[in-house]
């Protein structure tokens, strides 16, 4: 993991903020802010996906995205990106992430963060259940979206649990900047300046990413 060693880990509460930050732009950074100062956490660890389950023909390089989130992040207090799941050379899960976080900091309180839109789809991913004994889900509201967390979705989950998770939404401003409208730009010339950190505009327009 690409973390520091002055960090203490030990008790801290980490914020997790997975995706494949595709470019990573200031919404994310908006949303890891606003979920930082809710739940007060230490530090927001930023994963982008290395393979994600549902891989896209326009998806760069994952050595590319992990470098534009450590681009946008490094002049950040309390955020830092990890390279958990581009290290690995296999399909990557969230619940492997977590299971591989709580091994190697033990003690350490997981906030998992998420866009309000992804809330119907947890059900789905891969061992739900776990992700939840593992972590605390951390919603942020999205622009045009209403998700409920329900109990019946989370056989076996304590209903505390599902309650908790409501309990853990975050509201923040809204921020509609999305990583698709940020490649279309690109492909079309106009310019992304306010929609992603200036060091990974410069990053992207070096690599030539995005063009096609």
């Amino acid at each position: 993991m690409a973390d520091s060693p002055s960090y203490r880990w030990k008790k801290m509460r980490l914020g997790i903020l997975g995706g494949s930050f595709n470019p990573v732009h200031n919404g994310h950074l908006a949303m890891a802010e606003a979920a930082r100062q809710a739940h007060n956490l230490d530090l927001v660890l930023f994963i982008p996906a290395g393979r994600p389950p549902h891989k896209r023909e326009d998806l760069a390089p994952a050595e590319d995205r992990l470098e534009m989130v450590r681009l946008a992040t490094e002049d950040r207090e309390g955020f830092l990106a990890s390279d958990i799941e581009t290290s690995r050379s296999r399909i990557s899960y969230t619940c492997e992430t977590l299971e591989e976080l709580h091994r190697s900091h033990p003690g350490v309180e997981l906030f998992f963060i998420v866009g309000e839109d992804s809330i119907d789809e947890l059900p789905g991913w891969r061992n739900p259940r776990r992700i939840l004994e593992l972590s605390r889900i951390v919603a942020l509201n999205r622009p045009g979206v209403k998700a409920a967390f329900r109990k019946e979705d989370y056989p076996g989950v304590a209903p505390d649990v599902v309650e908790r998770m409501e309990r853990d939404r975050v509201q923040m401003t809204p921020c509609p900047i999305e990583s698709r409208k940020i490649r279309e730009a690109i492909r079309s010339g106009r310019s992304i300046e306010g929609l992603v950190p200036a060091k990974v505009v410069d990053y992207i327009a070096r690599r030539g990413l995005y063009q096609r």
